[in-house]
């Protein structure tokens, strides 16, 4: 448990470093920005159920009680995507040019690496990923979601997706910990957990840099 916290703290940290989140914590959200985040969210949150079920298919005969967690938690993430779409429309876009839009490079490499744990490596290390996103939800998600709505005067409209998560990810969180503390026993499994986790949270701070860093031609046409 002290490496999982440890990982935690450092992770939030990489995150409120970045650029986009520290003008929202400082009061000042840039709205295209914003935008520019959920569409990557919108594109990598559709993948997250059959990534995370792949996993399942292929933890059962070696680690079941994982793969019946892994099958569980696949369930509860049916629909997420729906959350950042309804948050964009809520932003000013269409549906037709939210699906037009493509992700940055990290967030592509993110949902590729997603694919290459769950159906080609070690299934368990998906762990990894899954913690250092659902942490960050569980520690983040309500504030931001607040402080958005407040410095882009969007009320409750148009966080729908944090604000969810905020909420979600703290059962997930203490979920996660109890399945890697409990089932998660040998040393390379551990090790390949962490490792993903540490390759999660450098690719999704680098997708929010990637966003908040310049105007991309792609997020000047939705300021």
């Amino acid at each position: 448990m002290h490496v999982l916290e440890e990982f935690r703290t450092e992770n939030i940290q990489r995150i409120k470093s970045t650029r986009l989140v520290k003008s929202i914590l400082e009061g000042r959200p840039e709205k295209h920005h914003y935008i520019g985040y959920l569409v990557n969210v919108y594109n990598y949150a559709q993948y997250s159920p059959t990534v995370i079920a792949l996993a399942a298919s292929r933890c059962v005969q070696t680690h079941p009680k994982l793969g019946r967690y892994l099958f569980h938690h696949a369930g509860e993430e049916i629909g997420h995507e729906h959350w950042a779409l309804s948050d964009l429309k809520d932003c000013g876009l269409q549906e037709e040019r939210i699906k037009q839009l493509r992700p940055t490079p990290a967030c592509m490499s993110m949902v590729a690496l997603e694919y290459y744990v769950a159906g080609t490596w070690n299934p368990v290390a998906l762990f990894g990923w899954l913690y250092t996103l659902e942490s960050l939800g569980d520690a983040m998600g309500t504030f931001l979601s607040q402080s958005l709505g407040k410095g882009l005067q969007l009320g409750s409209k148009g966080v729908y997706f944090l604000e969810g998560h905020g909420e979600a990810d703290h059962d997930h969180t203490r979920d996660l910990e109890e399945q890697i503390t409990k089932h998660v026993t040998s040393t390379q499994d551990m090790d390949d957990i962490f490792y993903i986790a540490q390759i999660s949270s450098d690719l999704y701070a680098r997708m929010i840099e990637e966003v908040g860093e310049r105007d991309h031609q792609w997020l000047s046409t939705l300021a």
